[in-house]
């Protein structure tokens, strides 16, 4: 499947409604101390965050903005954090809700080499992340990314699905990517994915999600189940073992990823989605734009906090 190129004259930016928080990234923790001794690790480093920031960063540091952040944050120093990081990297900040009296989120995400990273969540001000503060008309966007759905408690359900129906309507791509369930899926998430599915152009996964989603033991199969719930297909992201693509009447296609020292893990699937949209733009075909996408994310877990958002162009 192939999609024509937007072209400069467009014009159109790309629209990420979801959690905009800060990131405390905790390197190496293999396992927490006893209670009252201490550990040291190898880094603690703090930065602007959350699936929908991480998006916007990856598609400015790739040269293709803009990308606009729908998002809430606090009044407080954090908040001017991430208002800063987003300065000095381009991307705009006009959508970014400031709420007087409420902090910014903060996720610490604790990083090991030994099992799969873990976070643990204060959503602050991005709990009250609502419709009135996403955009009426999507006429200036050519993608629409909801980041994160159950990080956005505010958007979840029918306000969701408004949003998807109307970006649709003023000809925007859709893109859904449900983060994983902070209720570990027993409070009807999974059905409430599958309902929006339909106004979803291409669904956005990890196959850790796929299980809870589908009762699939197999990523592949239950992507395949859920692509044709969507519009067009689900780009499901694999980790180590790279993506898969899966549209309706076609066989899976599988992008391996690329040999890399990892470094940092956290929001290596968010570099994915932003280089996919990205692709699409520039007129690749949607495997090559998972291509693009897996090849960003490969470079984006090889650096460190400091060097994280460089420019990838």
């Amino acid at each position: 499947m192939h999609f024509a190129p937007l072209g400069e004259e467009d014009g159109r930016a790309i629209a990420v409604i979801g959690c905009t928080s800060v990131d405390v990234l905790v390197r190496d923790v293999d396992a927490l101390p006893p209670p009252g001794t201490d550990n040291t690790v190898e880094e603690i480093s703090v930065r602007a965050a959350g699936p929908a920031l991480n998006v916007a960063f990856v598609v400015h540091a790739l040269g293709d903005g803009p990308a606009v952040c729908f998002g809430a944050i606090g009044d407080d120093p954090l908040a001017s954090m991430v208002r800063d990081e987003c300065a000095d990297r381009g991307v705009p900040t006009h959508g970014l809700a400031r709420r007087t009296g409420e902090r910014t989120g903060v996720s610490v995400a604790l990083e090991s080499r030994t099992r799969p990273r873990a976070f643990l969540t204060d959503l602050g001000a991005a709990a009250h992340l609502d419709e009135s503060l996403v955009p009426d008309s999507f006429a200036d966007y050519s993608d629409v990314l909801l980041a994160g759905y159950f990080v956005a408690p505010g958007l979840r359900g029918e306000a969701s699905a408004r949003i998807l129906r109307r970006a649709r309507a003023d000809g925007a791509r859709t893109w859904l990517d449900p983060g994983w369930d902070t209720d570990s899926w027993t409070s009807g998430g999974a059905d409430e994915i599958r309902r929006l599915l339909p106004e979803v152009d291409f669904f956005l996964p990890n196959t850790d999600e796929i299980a809870p989603l589908t009762g699939a033991s197999d990523p592949v199969a239950g992507g395949r189940e859920l692509a044709k719930l969507t519009r067009v297909g689900v780009v499901l992201k694999a980790g180590a073992d790279g993506a898969y693509w899966i549209g309706h009447d076609e066989d899976p296609v599988h992008v391996p990823a690329r040999r890399a020292t990892v470094v940092d893990t956290t929001g290596a699937g968010d570099a994915l989605n932003a280089s996919v949209i990205v692709g699409l733009r520039r007129g690749l075909s949607i495997a090559h734009s998972v291509i693009l996408g897996v090849e960003t994310a490969s470079t984006i877990v090889g650096r460190t906090s400091a060097r994280r958002w460089d420019p990838l162009a």
